[in-house]
Formats: structure tokens, C-alpha cells, sequence
């Protein structure tokens, strides 16, 4: 009887320690389930190029659609449609980090976006300030900065709201739309939407702006 009774607190002690360890097995794993979920909800899309077709820009942008019957444009949600329907999704600011602006559609969107009274600020690299949509930005009254030390200004990424940024290897140009292997990620991780902006707010304070952002 002695022995029973020393075992048994030994017994209860062994059974209670697995328990506890079962536990926290248990909930390490439902842990490391939800940081897996939040991780794939910080990517909300990734858009890759080229689209194999042009974009019907009547069919999804126009309130009457396209009444073409025989239209040759695409009618589906090719991945041009969503980057420009994330770009016009902007209700307050919209800062724009772009080597190249060639896009006739882009750079319209942005002029659209100013209309709407859309804070838009555009980077860019010195080369573009001639031969691409830049002196149609600025003349829309869309500021624009670039890099004049004599190095690039690669970037390529854009943040709305302050609560999402696109990035990736797509420059705003035709051929990127039509013709390149490009990609485009899309998040909403507050960190990294946070890095990007300052890296923004970094290079808007160190460039000099244009000729005719500094005059109007």
C-alpha cells in the first residue's frame, strides 16, 4: 500500500506533463497555420505579362461598353485590365516610382486620377523626361521627379493609399503590356507597403523637380 501511494502523484505528474506537451504541440501547429494563412493574404495577386491581347478599353472601362460586334480587343480580365483597374482604385494619394512611362493608358490614368483631386506624385529616371509620357504629365499638372546624378533611377513600383503597392519587373511601356515576360506583385503587408513608401518619400526629397513642377 506504501508503494501505491508513492506512484500514484508520480503517475498523475507523467500523465499531466504529456498532456502539456500535447497542448502546446497542438497549438504550435495551429500558429504556424495561421501565419501560413496570413502570409498568403499579404499577397493579394501577382500579374504576370505579356497579355496576348490588347485590352478592350471600352469593354472595361467605358459605362456603355463595347458595341462592337466584331471587335478584335480583348473582352477578358487580362492582367493590363488589373493593374489599371488598381491604379484608378486610388482614392487619395498615388505615388508613382517608374523607370520607364511610355503607356499612353497609364499615363492617363494618372491624369485621371488628378482630375479626381488624387494626390499623384511620379519618380522616374532623367532619361524620360523627353521622348515619353512625362511632358504629358507635367503638363496635366502631374509632378514628376527624376534622377539627375548620372546614375539610373530603377525602380519599378507604385503605392495606393499608402495600403497597397504593386512592384516588380513591368515598366510602363507597350511592349512590357504585349511583348516581354514581366511580372507585377500586388500586397498589402503593412511593413513592406511602408518600406516602399519611404523609399519613395527618400527619392521625392532628393530629386530636384522638373522645369515646370518648379514653375507652377
Amino acid at each position: 500500500m506504501v508503494e501505491l501511494c508513492f506512484s500514484w502523484p508520480k503517475l498523475t505528474f507523467s500523465f499531466l506533463l504529456v498532456v502539456d506537451v500535447v497542448l502546446f504541440v497542438r497549438q504550435a501547429l495551429v500558429l504556424r497555420r495561421r501565419l501560413k494563412s496570413a502570409e498568403k493574404e499579404d499577397i493579394i495577386q501577382v500579374l504576370m505579362f505579356p497579355d496576348n491581347k490588347i485590352y478592350c478599353k471600352s469593354f472595361h472601362f467605358l459605362s456603355i461598353g463595347c458595341r462592337n460586334r466584331n471587335c478584335k480587343q480583348s473582352h477578358a480580365v487580362t492582367s493590363m485590365v488589373q493593374l489599371l483597374r488598381l491604379l484608378l482604385s486610388a482614392e487619395k494619394t498615388l505615388d508613382v516610382c517608374m523607370f520607364n512611362i511610355t503607356c499612353f493608358d497609364l499615363a492617363d490614368a494618372l491624369i485621371d486620377l488628378r482630375s479626381r483631386n488624387v494626390k499623384v506624385r511620379v519618380v522616374t529616371d532623367s532619361s524620360e523626361l523627353t521622348g515619353s509620357q512625362v511632358p504629358k504629365l507635367l503638363n496635366n499638372g502631374v509632378p514628376v521627379r527624376s534622377e539627375g546624378g548620372g546614375y539610373l533611377m530603377h525602380h519599378k513600383f507604385f503605392v495606393v493609399d499608402g495600403k497597397k503597392v504593386a512592384t516588380g519587373s513591368f515598366n510602363w511601356s507597350q511592349q512590357a503590356i504585349t511583348g516581354n515576360s514581366e511580372n507585377v506583385l500586388i500586397t498589402h503587408h503593412l511593413d513592406t507597403v511602408e518600406k516602399y513608401e519611404q523609399e519613395f518619400d527618400r527619392l521625392w526629397t532628393k530629386f530636384k523637380p522638373s522645369l515646370v513642377e518648379a514653375n507652377s
